[in-house]
């Protein structure tokens, strides 16, 4: 597995692409954090979950 987070994306990507998943993105910063994360195939599902600050 690569160390670097910018080159695990196409092994992540690459596994996901013929199988049936829901990706749980929880409690996440922003779009810059989960956009290399999101699947790219239509077999594919995610939520994501974001929290406010404070409340």
């Amino acid at each position: 597995m690569p160390t670097e987070p910018t080159d695990r994306v196409h092994p992540y990507r690459t596994l996901l692409a013929w199988q049936r998943t829901l990706v749980v993105l929880d409690n996440t910063a922003g779009v810059q954090q989960v956009s290399d994360l999101l699947p790219s195939r239509v077999r594919c599902a995610t939520i994501v979950t974001t929290s406010t600050p404070g409340h």
